[in-house]
């Protein structure tokens, strides 16, 4: 990862800047984008290769192909993304209002979209280029108060196929990868899910719950050269939830 350049989304929480942590310490160069000022700063304070950008992805959809442009004028081309920015809302489907349920697929789905192709232009990546999108286990495997949250996912998934064939003329490589439940601070603020909603769910999973440490090493691997000959992929790390569900 010695001198190369990552754009990493949803930087300043969760799995988003546990991979930021990552690469850093790695020796690549990074620029988050993220809402959290306070917690960019403290990346920033840590590591002098890594910037951010403050931004809510849900805000200008049509101009994240100029952010991407941005961010490549100021910093270089990019090697990678990583598009980790994300909402989880618990909504009974019975309750579920369309300006909210189309703001969740505002974050999810369709920014990540428009960065991709922003990304995409051949002026701003790198040859041999890897995008990573977070997903989720939950694009498919059903649970119940989170129907338009799993179609969001399972988006990301359908896109990711398509696009590795489009993006391999310009020798981009885009993988997916569905975590299961991680303990993180989006889970720990779902009001709907309640305080102890992780240690009623961690005996589903055969090898426990998940850590943001572990979708970080997945991450860096499908970054790296090593999975030179990985694309299209759903890589699905759950700790065997898919398998004894």
């Amino acid at each position: 990862m010695q001198n190369q350049n990552f754009i990493v989304t949803g930087a300043s929480s969760g799995i988003g800047f546990t991979i930021s942590q990552h690469l850093l310490q790695l020796g690549a160069s990074v620029v988050g984008i993220g809402r959290n000022e306070e917690k960019l700063l403290s990346i920033k304070n840590s590591y002098s290769n890594f910037n951010f950008v403050i931004k809510d992805l849900s805000d200008e959809l049509d101009s994240l192909p100029d952010l991407i442009d941005l961010i490549v004028k100021d910093f270089g081309k990019i090697d990678g993304m990583v598009l980790c920015a994300g909402i989880q809302d618990t909504i009974p489907i019975g309750s579920l209002k369309y300006e909210k349920a189309k703001k969740l697929f505002d974050i999810n789905y369709f920014s990540n979209l428009m960065l991709i192709k922003g990304f995409s232009k051949k002026r701003n990546h790198n040859i041999g280029a890897s995008i990573v999108i977070i997903s989720s286990i939950t694009s498919s495997v059903g649970l119940p108060g989170i129907s338009n949250y799993s179609a969001s996912k399972a988006a990301l998934v359908g896109l990711s196929k398509s696009l590795a064939v489009e993006l391999s003329r310009e020798n981009i490589r885009i993988n997916c990868v569905s975590p299961g439940h991680i303990k993180t601070d989006l889970l720990a603020n779902d009001k709907h899910l309640g305080n102890d909603f992780l240690s009623k769910i961690e005996h589903r999973y055969p090898l426990g719950l998940g850590t943001t440490d572990d979708i970080a090493n997945i991450v860096e691997f499908l970054l790296s050269d090593k999975s030179k000959w990985i694309t299209g992929s759903n890589i699905i790390i759950d700790g065997g939830l898919s398998i004894n569900f």
